[in-house]
Formats: C-alpha cells, structure tokens, sequence
C-alpha cells in the first residue's frame, strides 16, 4: 500500500504541473493562508518597529556626544600646537609625538 501511495511525477505530469495558471492559482491559495498571519505579524512588525527607533535613538544620546567630545579635544591640540610651543612648556609636551 506504500508504494501505491507514492506518485512519480514523469514528463507529463510536470507539464500539468508547471502550467502558469496552476502557478497563479497555488500561489493566490499561498497568500491566502498566509495572509491571517501577517496580520498578526505587523502589530508585531510596530512594537518591533518603536523598540528599533527607542534603541537608536539610546544609542544617538549615548555616543554623539562622546565623540562631539573626542573631537573637540583633538581639533583643539591641532590649533594649539600649529600656534607654536616653548621649549620646555605645557604645549611642548602636548604636542610630543611621543
């Protein structure tokens, strides 16, 4: 009884199967099942959707004024050191590559 339940899909059968009307109506058939699903799926899709928004912007406040901050200090040596250095003073020693 096991082998009578098998189908071989020969040559034939695959072009009864392939036909674009046949394409067309299993994927509507698809869509259809799939589609009481996405519903739920997008009230999930938005709650998922503001969590992403809350994340970046935690991230923003987080590491932009870090690097504003990172920034400022090391525009601030450039002008310092283009200004000129004493020997021996403070802008000397900030302005050592080493």
């Amino acid at each position: 009884s096991n082998l009578e339940d098998n189908k071989v899909f020969d040559k034939d059968n695959w072009k009864e199967m392939s036909r674009e009307e046949n394409y067309v109506l299993y994927n509507t058939k698809i869509r259809q099942k799939i589609n009481p699903e996405r519903r739920q799926d997008n009230i999930g899709n938005k709650e998922e959707s503001k969590e992403n928004k809350l994340v970046l912007v935690a991230l923003l406040v987080l590491f932009v004024p870090i690097f504003s901050v990172e920034f400022f200090f090391a525009l601030s040596r450039q002008f310092m050191c283009e200004m000129g250095t004493e020997p021996g003073g403070l802008m000397q020693k900030l302005c050592s590559p080493v």
